[in-house]
């Protein structure tokens, strides 16, 4: 494990991610299987290098508060769509990478 120079502590990636969202607000946006994508490039990434990591999130959320994201749908659609299970509960193909 990577530590950091001067405090000699693990070095933590955290709060890594991509959302699964396309749509009107974001039509360039990514689709899950390049969400997929992203996540097995950084797992790949985090093993070579030896560093620890956190994701977010684990579950889509079916709804953000205007407080967290913004009010604008552009801005609270995509924050919406961050996790490896869905909103109904169905596994996204990004599921595979979560603890490689």
């Amino acid at each position: 494990m990577i530590k950091d120079k001067a405090t000699k502590k693990p070095i933590v990636i955290q709060e890594f991610g991509v959302p699964s969202y396309r749509g009107i607000w974001n039509w360039t946006g990514t689709t899950k299987d390049g969400q997929a994508e992203y996540h097995k490039k950084m797992q790949e990434l985090f093993k070579k290098n030896n560093l620890a990591f956190m994701s977010w999130t684990l579950y889509d959320f079916p709804a953000v508060p205007n407080q967290v994201a913004g009010k604008w749908p552009w801005q609270k659609n995509r924050q919406k769509k961050f996790g490896f299970i869905d909103e109904k509960g169905k596994e996204k193909p990004a599921f595979l990478y979560i603890s490689n």
